[in-house]
Protein backbone atom coordinates (compact mmCIF):
# COMPACT_ATOMS: atom_id res chain seq x y z
CA UNK A 1 0.00 0.00 0.00
CA UNK A 2 1.41 3.86 -0.84
CA UNK A 3 1.51 5.75 2.22
CA UNK A 4 1.33 9.49 1.88
CA UNK A 5 3.57 12.05 4.32
CA UNK A 6 1.66 14.92 5.52
CA UNK A 7 4.14 16.11 7.66
CA UNK A 8 5.58 19.60 6.89
CA UNK A 9 9.12 20.44 6.24
CA UNK A 10 11.18 21.19 9.28
CA UNK A 11 11.49 24.77 7.35
CA UNK A 12 8.25 25.62 7.01
CA UNK A 13 7.71 24.94 10.99
CA UNK A 14 10.11 27.12 12.01
CA UNK A 15 8.45 29.90 9.77
CA UNK A 16 5.02 29.11 10.39
CA UNK A 17 5.88 29.20 14.46
CA UNK A 18 7.83 32.35 13.51
CA UNK A 19 4.90 34.07 12.14
CA UNK A 20 2.48 32.87 14.40
CA UNK A 21 4.13 34.61 16.71
CA UNK A 22 4.12 37.99 14.55
CA UNK A 23 0.25 37.46 14.53
CA UNK A 24 -0.28 36.68 18.31
CA UNK A 25 2.10 39.65 19.57
CA UNK A 26 1.58 41.89 16.91
CA UNK A 27 -2.03 41.91 14.74
CA UNK A 28 -4.00 40.20 17.56
CA UNK A 29 -3.80 42.92 19.12
CA UNK A 30 -4.44 45.40 16.79
CA UNK A 31 -7.14 44.14 14.96
CA UNK A 32 -10.01 45.64 16.61
CA UNK A 33 -9.02 48.86 16.30
CA UNK A 34 -7.91 47.84 12.89
CA UNK A 35 -11.12 47.34 11.63
CA UNK A 36 -13.07 49.97 13.40
CA UNK A 37 -10.43 52.50 11.76
CA UNK A 38 -10.67 50.72 8.12
CA UNK A 39 -6.85 50.84 8.39
CA UNK A 40 -3.38 48.71 9.66
CA UNK A 41 -1.04 51.33 10.77
CA UNK A 42 1.18 52.11 8.53
CA UNK A 43 4.14 51.13 11.10
CA UNK A 44 2.62 47.32 10.81
CA UNK A 45 2.35 47.52 7.38
CA UNK A 46 6.08 48.40 7.05
CA UNK A 47 6.50 44.96 9.33
CA UNK A 48 4.91 43.03 6.97
CA UNK A 49 7.16 44.24 4.53
CA UNK A 50 10.01 43.41 6.55
CA UNK A 51 8.56 39.99 7.33
CA UNK A 52 6.87 38.89 3.55
CA UNK A 53 9.08 41.30 1.18
CA UNK A 54 7.86 43.69 -0.78
CA UNK A 55 7.89 41.91 -3.80
CA UNK A 56 5.86 38.98 -2.77
CA UNK A 57 3.89 37.67 -5.11
CA UNK A 58 7.26 38.64 -7.99
CA UNK A 59 8.58 35.32 -8.34
CA UNK A 60 12.18 34.51 -9.61
CA UNK A 61 11.00 31.73 -12.15
CA UNK A 62 13.54 32.34 -14.38
CA UNK A 63 15.95 30.76 -11.67
CA UNK A 64 16.84 26.83 -12.53
CA UNK A 65 16.07 25.91 -9.20
CA UNK A 66 12.57 27.26 -9.12
CA UNK A 67 10.88 23.77 -10.06
CA UNK A 68 12.83 22.23 -7.05
CA UNK A 69 11.46 25.09 -5.21
CA UNK A 70 7.62 25.62 -5.98
CA UNK A 71 6.36 22.67 -3.87
CA UNK A 72 8.32 24.31 -0.71
CA UNK A 73 7.44 27.73 -1.96
CA UNK A 74 3.42 26.98 -2.28
CA UNK A 75 2.96 25.19 1.08
CA UNK A 76 5.12 28.14 2.66
CA UNK A 77 2.43 30.83 0.98
CA UNK A 78 -0.57 28.26 2.71
CA UNK A 79 0.93 27.92 5.59
CA UNK A 80 1.86 31.46 6.46
CA UNK A 81 -1.32 33.63 5.33
CA UNK A 82 -3.35 31.00 6.87
CA UNK A 83 -1.30 32.20 10.36
CA UNK A 84 -1.91 35.60 9.57
CA UNK A 85 -5.00 35.29 8.64
CA UNK A 86 -5.04 34.18 12.55
CA UNK A 87 -3.72 37.58 13.73
CA UNK A 88 -6.36 39.76 11.61
CA UNK A 89 -7.79 38.20 7.60
CA UNK A 90 -7.47 41.74 6.65
CA UNK A 91 -3.75 41.77 6.88
CA UNK A 92 -3.31 39.29 4.18
CA UNK A 93 -4.65 42.06 1.62
CA UNK A 94 -2.00 44.55 3.25
CA UNK A 95 0.82 42.46 2.47
CA UNK A 96 3.20 44.95 0.19
CA UNK A 97 3.76 43.77 -3.19
CA UNK A 98 2.17 44.03 -6.60
CA UNK A 99 -0.45 41.75 -5.56
CA UNK A 100 -2.78 40.71 -8.34
CA UNK A 101 -1.51 42.80 -11.08
CA UNK A 102 1.52 40.33 -11.09
CA UNK A 103 0.40 37.22 -12.60
CA UNK A 104 -0.88 39.04 -15.96
CA UNK A 105 2.39 40.90 -16.49
CA UNK A 106 4.22 38.27 -15.78
CA UNK A 107 1.38 35.84 -18.31
CA UNK A 108 2.06 38.59 -21.04
CA UNK A 109 4.68 41.19 -20.63
CA UNK A 110 7.82 41.92 -22.40
CA UNK A 111 10.73 41.13 -20.71
CA UNK A 112 11.08 45.12 -20.56
CA UNK A 113 7.35 45.37 -19.06
CA UNK A 114 8.24 42.74 -16.63
CA UNK A 115 11.38 44.57 -15.18
CA UNK A 116 9.62 47.91 -15.33
CA UNK A 117 6.60 47.25 -13.56
CA UNK A 118 7.62 44.49 -11.42
CA UNK A 119 11.13 44.69 -10.64
CA UNK A 120 11.83 48.74 -10.47
CA UNK A 121 8.39 49.58 -9.07
CA UNK A 122 8.74 46.92 -5.95
CA UNK A 123 12.41 47.19 -5.65
CA UNK A 124 13.01 45.03 -2.78
CA UNK A 125 15.60 46.74 -1.36
CA UNK A 126 12.89 49.46 -1.08
CA UNK A 127 11.76 51.09 2.68
CA UNK A 128 8.25 52.09 1.72
CA UNK A 129 5.77 49.57 0.86
CA UNK A 130 4.40 49.89 -2.25
CA UNK A 131 1.12 48.14 -3.94
CA UNK A 132 0.14 46.96 -7.00
CA UNK A 133 -3.82 46.29 -8.27
CA UNK A 134 -6.30 44.18 -10.60
CA UNK A 135 -9.33 46.39 -11.73
CA UNK A 136 -11.97 44.30 -13.41
CA UNK A 137 -15.39 44.29 -11.86
CA UNK A 138 -17.63 47.23 -12.46
CA UNK A 139 -20.88 48.18 -11.41
CA UNK A 140 -22.57 46.11 -14.23
CA UNK A 141 -20.21 43.23 -14.66
CA UNK A 142 -19.02 40.90 -12.65
CA UNK A 143 -18.71 37.31 -12.70
CA UNK A 144 -19.88 38.05 -16.31
CA UNK A 145 -16.51 39.73 -17.74
CA UNK A 146 -18.17 40.02 -20.73
CA UNK A 147 -20.20 42.43 -20.15
CA UNK A 148 -17.04 44.66 -19.18
CA UNK A 149 -17.96 48.52 -20.82
CA UNK A 150 -14.66 50.35 -20.44
CA UNK A 151 -13.37 50.65 -23.73
CA UNK A 152 -9.36 51.41 -24.84
CA UNK A 153 -8.93 53.52 -28.05
CA UNK A 154 -5.74 53.83 -29.73
CA UNK A 155 -4.54 57.31 -30.38
CA UNK A 156 -1.21 57.69 -31.98
CA UNK A 157 1.53 55.77 -29.72
CA UNK A 158 -1.14 55.74 -26.79
CA UNK A 159 -3.82 54.30 -25.37
CA UNK A 160 -6.79 55.97 -24.32
CA UNK A 161 -8.87 54.53 -21.69
CA UNK A 162 -12.49 55.31 -20.32
CA UNK A 163 -14.35 53.46 -17.87
CA UNK A 164 -15.72 52.94 -14.18
CA UNK A 165 -14.29 50.14 -11.85
CA UNK A 166 -15.11 48.88 -8.49
CA UNK A 167 -14.14 46.75 -5.15
CA UNK A 168 -10.60 46.96 -6.44
CA UNK A 169 -8.30 46.20 -3.74
CA UNK A 170 -5.46 48.37 -3.08
CA UNK A 171 -6.94 50.62 -5.69
CA UNK A 172 -6.37 54.19 -4.52
CA UNK A 173 -2.64 53.36 -3.20
CA UNK A 174 -1.38 51.36 -5.71
CA UNK A 175 1.68 52.26 -7.89
CA UNK A 176 -0.09 50.17 -10.55
CA UNK A 177 -3.56 48.84 -11.86
CA UNK A 178 -3.71 45.86 -14.17
CA UNK A 179 -7.59 47.20 -16.16
CA UNK A 180 -8.99 45.02 -18.77
CA UNK A 181 -11.15 47.16 -20.81
CA UNK A 182 -12.63 46.43 -24.22
CA UNK A 183 -10.88 47.22 -27.72
CA UNK A 184 -13.13 45.43 -29.97
CA UNK A 185 -16.62 45.03 -28.37
CA UNK A 186 -18.06 42.42 -30.85
CA UNK A 187 -16.08 40.13 -29.84
CA UNK A 188 -16.76 39.55 -26.59
CA UNK A 189 -14.47 38.38 -24.12
CA UNK A 190 -11.74 37.92 -26.71
CA UNK A 191 -11.94 41.83 -27.21
CA UNK A 192 -10.27 42.73 -24.36
CA UNK A 193 -7.00 43.26 -23.23
CA UNK A 194 -4.87 44.15 -20.31
CA UNK A 195 -3.48 47.66 -19.32
CA UNK A 196 -1.19 48.67 -16.79
CA UNK A 197 -2.05 51.85 -15.66
CA UNK A 198 0.37 53.88 -13.50
CA UNK A 199 -0.05 55.80 -10.55
CA UNK A 200 -0.85 60.19 -11.67
CA UNK A 201 -1.45 59.21 -14.82
CA UNK A 202 -3.93 61.84 -16.33
CA UNK A 203 -7.46 61.24 -15.96
CA UNK A 204 -6.73 58.38 -13.28
CA UNK A 205 -9.09 58.70 -10.26
CA UNK A 206 -9.97 57.46 -7.31
CA UNK A 207 -13.64 57.45 -6.28
CA UNK A 208 -15.44 56.18 -3.24
CA UNK A 209 -13.79 53.83 -0.63
CA UNK A 210 -15.72 51.40 0.30
CA UNK A 211 -17.38 50.59 4.11
CA UNK A 212 -17.39 46.93 4.11
CA UNK A 213 -19.12 44.38 6.44
CA UNK A 214 -15.85 42.67 6.96
CA UNK A 215 -12.15 42.63 6.37
CA UNK A 216 -12.47 46.33 6.86
CA UNK A 217 -9.07 47.41 7.84
CA UNK A 218 -8.58 46.82 3.74
CA UNK A 219 -8.70 49.54 1.26
CA UNK A 220 -11.55 48.83 -1.57
CA UNK A 221 -11.51 51.59 -4.06
CA UNK A 222 -13.73 52.52 -7.02
CA UNK A 223 -10.93 53.53 -9.88
CA UNK A 224 -12.13 55.89 -12.76
CA UNK A 225 -10.38 55.90 -15.55
CA UNK A 226 -11.18 59.64 -17.84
Amino acid sequence: PMTIDFDLDPLILQIRDFVHAFAESTLRPLAREADEKGALPAETIKQLGGLVGNRASVMPDERADAAARKPIGSMLAVVGSEELAWGDPAVLLNIPGPGLAAPSIKAAGTPEQKKRFLEDIFDVESDEPRFGALAVTEPQAGSDVSNVQSSAVRDGDEWVLNGTKIYCTNGARAEIVVVNATVDKSLGRAGQKFFVVEKGAPGFKIGKIEKKMGLSASETAEVVLD
